[in-house]
């Protein structure tokens, strides 16, 4: 037995989604806006797949220097007063 596939339903599933990824881009490019030069430069680093191993030995700074900085970013970030999780929300 063939189950019908609803293409109305799974059309608006994937406009729902792509308008959530729109809101989360914006969302994150607000957030690494905030961020010290540096650590824009490491997130770009971390986003093009790079570990922090490699981050720190092409930045010339210590593993450490590296998890330290993301690890202020990320507090910093999550005690903003307007800090929410956007992915899932809907």
């Amino acid at each position: 037995m063939t189950e019908e596939i609803d293409f109305d339903q799974v059309g608006a599933r994937l406009t729902a989604s792509i308008a959530d990824l729109a809101v989360l881009r914006v969302d994150l490019q607000r957030v690494i806006n905030t961020a010290q030069p540096m650590t824009k430069l490491i997130l770009g680093m971390i986003a093009a797949g790079k570990t922090q191993i490699q981050i720190a030995a092409e930045l010339n700074l210590t593993v450490k220097a590296v998890e330290s900085r993301l690890s202020s970013f990320r507090k910093r970030v999550q005690s903003a007063p307007d800090y929410k999780i956007t992915v899932g929300a809907s």
